[in-house]
């Protein structure tokens, strides 16, 4: 098969697993398979043992069937779990294999050998893939500087916003900067998840003056999701020492959470008090014109003619994140090749339908409302009520904002489901928060919690 070819099924292949999973799954052990090229077998390698045992163990059989559906002719093409970190020769591409025609494992292809790379670094996850705009043009600058001088300035460098909005992303570019520098530095990704696996894995084998030897001895650690540390004492300790090491002897710490570090539930003070001394940046839900921009970009790297019509469209529809976004764009494109089609509107509104639909089901104004009254300790009759108690008035133009934002409901239908008001009073609503959020950081932080617990 060739390399187009090949490339082409595992994009496939990756649009129905994320459309299946959730995106905590999805992102955590299927986007950080990398793809290696082989006339014959469709090679995944895995960042590390951690990821490929786990791949192998939950969801390899779903990898075969969907290689299987999208093997077309079938051309007997073999799938293997790889793993990055062993040297080729000596077991790189050991772990599970299989023929997608069901004829047994075959023979083994020779080990590829895979270019360096830091640990579990996401290839295309660089600056020159990221877009930007004014979402996270502060974020994206501190990623940019710590990249150029990791150890120096903004450590730790904390970047938090909701779910799939490029956190991620820009964590791993700083990565590839400090590598692609020339810089013989170490640069260490890890998800918290893998962390504390680790952590248990040592402590059950009696390993752990190996465990903080092996964390320790990175120069960059890039911590994905710490709030994932939450309520767990012994992994905080661990961790907290491990910061304390690196940051005292002047290595690069880069973490993402999902909200800011003093609103972590669970999280021990004295982490929280240096992820403050470091420097703090949002990457918040893009607007739509860095929406389509974001699409223009994504099409352009797997080779889609997208119109500037059709991603306005698309980036109209999909509000929530940019991991939507591409589990959006990775949809048309498979209609587009399964029907012989052009990327053109009609394709996009035929895939998005469904999509659309489960979406609009899961945001409604009801449920604005219902989350607004519960984060603000109200009801939500105060939300619809005449009254004009201040506590009351600024979750309902909250309330109203988001509804205009994260519903297709025009502004006199918003009006009426706050109690029959009119649509200038949602007008107002919306520019009155717009204007506290860029002078008041509570404001903001309240908005931003309350946008992720409607969104999910």
């Amino acid at each position: 098969m060739e390399n187009t070819q090949t490339e082409k099924l595992w994009r496939l292949c990756q649009g129905e697993l994320q459309e299946e999973l959730s995106a905590e799954k999805y992102h955590m052990w299927i986007r950080p398979l990398q793809l290696m090229r082989e006339e014959t077998s469709l090679v995944l390698l895995a960042p590390n043992s951690f990821v490929r045992d786990e791949v192998n163990e939950r969801y390899f059989p779903r990898l075969l069937e969907l290689v299987r559906r999208f093997d077309t002719p079938d051309t007997g093409l073999s799938i293997r779990i790889g793993n990055l970190e062993q040297p080729a020769g000596n077991g790189a591409c050991a772990g599970t294999a299989a023929k997608s025609n069901g004829g047994g494992n075959g023979k083994t292809p020779p080990s590829p050998s895979p270019s360096p790379i830091g640990s579990g670094l996401i290839r295309e996850f660089t600056f020159d893939n990221y877009v930007e705009g004014k979402s996270n043009e502060s974020a994206r600058a501190a990623a940019m500087h710590v990249g150029e001088k990791p150890g120096k300035h903004y450590n730790p460098l904390v970047i938090y916003g909701g779910t799939g909005v490029g956190k991620t992303h820009l964590m791993h570019a700083v990565g590839h900067l400090i590598l692609n520098s020339g810089s013989q530095k170490r640069v260490m990704y890890v998800h918290s998840e893998r962390f504390i696996a680790d952590m248990v894995e040592a402590i059950r084998k009696g390993a752990m003056p190996g465990f903080k030897k092996y964390y320790r001895s990175s120069d960059v650690l890039l911590l994905d999701d710490i709030n994932f540390f939450t309520d767990k004492k012994r992994t905080q300790e661990e961790f907290f020492h491990i910061f304390n090491s690196l940051k005292n002897t002047g290595k690069q710490i880069v973490v993402t959470c999902d909200c800011l570090p003093a609103d972590i539930q669970g999280m021990e003070s004295r982490i929280v008090s240096r992820l403050n001394n470091g420097f703090v940046a949002l990457v918040d839900v893009p607007d739509v014109e860095t929406r389509a921009a974001i699409l223009l970009k994504k099409a352009g790297a797997l080779g889609v003619e997208l119109s500037d019509d059709v991603a306005f469209l698309i980036a109209e529809r999909i509000r929530s994140n940019v991991r939507e976004l591409e589990g959006a764009l990775n949809r048309i494109h498979a209609k587009a090749n399964f029907t012989g089609t052009t990327v053109d509107k009609r394709t996009a509104e035929e895939a998005l339908e469904d999509i659309l639909t489960q979406h609009n089901r899961r945001i409604t104004i009801e449920n604005i409302q219902k989350k607004t009254a519960e984060y603000c300790s109200i009801r939500v009759g105060d939300l619809l009520s005449k009254s004009r108690k201040r506590q009351f008035v600024r979750p309902r133009q909250m309330a109203m904002l988001l509804a205009k934002e994260q519903t297709e409901k025009s502004l006199p239908e918003i009006g009426k489901s706050f109690g029959g008001r009119d649509h200038s009073t949602v007008l107002h609503a919306c520019k009155k928060i717009k204007e506290l959020m860029r002078d008041d950081p509570k404001v903001r932080e309240d908005y931003e919690n309350l946008r992720r617990r409607i969104t999910g």
